[in-house]
């Protein structure tokens, strides 16, 4: 029975060797969790900057095409006014506008949960909209143009690096 207590003794308990090699471990493995975790919220901050330019794009392209609706609406009532006034050129435009702006680069600021240019806290963003016209497509063979290509970009810089993203569609006269 004393020799079973003896070898008892002598086996319970972790060496100071063992215990060391077993905190390197754990400490491997939590450094890994932490990096990985880490990662994962760089990109979902990555992918939600990504989500609002992709956004923004296509907010620049439904103006335009506002514009166009309004243009014809108001062609109704004078003859003079064509579908495609005041769409052309480099432009900027937010989502209260009813012209395009000369482009001047500026920063999209968010004021009231809405993108725009004149209230509210300065965005990382820039929007320019770049109207194709008759210039820049084939001509049908009738003389008129009734195409339109809209081409929006959307810039931002995310951790010093800069970002970008196009959305492009063509607009027709179709009435």
């Amino acid at each position: 029975m004393t020799n079973f207590r003896m070898i008892l003794k002598k086996q319970s308990g972790f060496s100071f060797m063992e215990a060391l090699v077993s905190i390197f471990i754990f400490a491997v493995g939590i450094t890994a969790v932490f990096s990985l975790l880490q990662n994962t919220l760089s990109y979902n901050s990555q992918n939600a900057y990504r989500l609002t330019g992709a956004y923004l794009a296509q907010e620049g392209i439904e103006i335009v095409r506002g514009i166009r609706d309004n243009n014809w609406l108001a062609a109704r009532s004078d003859p003079l006014i064509k579908w495609d006034d005041g769409i052309n050129g480099v432009r900027e435009a937010d989502y209260l506008s009813t012209v395009l702006d000369a482009s001047a680069g500026r920063n999209l600021k968010i004021g009231n949960g809405y993108y725009n240019y004149t209230v509210g806290t300065d965005t990382t963003f820039t929007r320019e909209i770049t109207i194709f016209g008759e210039a820049d497509l084939t001509v049908p063979p009738d003389g008129e143009n009734d195409t339109l290509k809209v081409s929006v970009l959307v810039t931002w810089v995310f951790k010093g690096k800069e970002y970008s993203i196009q959305a492009q569609e063509n607009l027709y006269n179709w009435q």
